[in-house]
């Protein structure tokens, strides 16, 4: 009897520079949704979330890829967008996503609503408006190392303070900062980068555009 395979695994590498909380306990908070969010969805990697008006998010996660097509959503959706699964599985056709791609989406559903309805909070209690990546902002790879655990051992999430040249020069523009470039840490200690290769997939095929 044949052995079923696990399903294949995708990283994807984002980043978005905009101000968030300059407020230590609101930025836990908020770092604290996107992790009940990513360990919900079954995901590993690393999330850098900057406070200052020139950092942001930078982060790489891996995952299946209904697990991954969840964890984008939100961060393209607008706060009032009516989150269903109808209305989730129009907006990822509309990427060229096949639908069959997403017919696991609605188990990942409940997490996503739980997570919109903290970010709800979040934004009643900071002044700023919400923001969204584009989905075309996402890279994705296929992932060929195994196991999993080699890349990432586990999701870390972290809330970094304003670096060191956005202290010292506040109005310099952000692709001239020093970023923190997303890895992952080997069991041994050692950083490296995940080991990927591109897929010819509509996805991968859309975010080289």
């Amino acid at each position: 009897m044949a052995m079923s395979l696990p399903p294949p695994t995708h990283v994807i590498l984002f980043y978005k520079y905009t101000p968030l909380s300059p407020s230590p306990p609101t930025m836990t908070t908020y770092a604290a949704l996107h992790r009940d969010l990513a360990t919900s969805l079954g995901l590993k990697g690393r999330l850098l979330i900057g406070s200052s008006a020139t950092e942001g998010l930078n982060g790489t996660f891996s995952g299946v890829e209904t697990s991954l097509l969840a964890y984008i959503a939100s961060l393209i959706l607008p706060l009032n967008f009516d989150l269903t699964l109808p209305t989730l599985t129009a907006l990822f056709t509309t990427h060229g996503l096949p639908p069959s791609s997403l017919k696991t989406l609605s188990t990942h559903l409940p997490a996503l609503q739980t997570f919109y309805a903290g970010l709800r909070r979040y934004h009643e209690a900071e002044p700023f408006p919400h923001f969204t990546l584009d989905y075309n902002a996402f890279k994705w790879s296929l992932n060929t190392t195994r196991p999993l655990a080699e890349i990432f051992p586990d999701c870390y999430i972290k809330v970094s303070p304003p670096s060191t040249l956005a202290t010292l020069f506040p109005s310099l523009p952000p692709r001239h900062l020093l970023g923190h470039r997303p890895t992952s840490q080997s069991p041994n200690g050692r950083f490296r980068f995940p080991i990927c290769r591109k897929a010819s997939h509509p996805r991968y095929l859309l975010s080289k555009k």
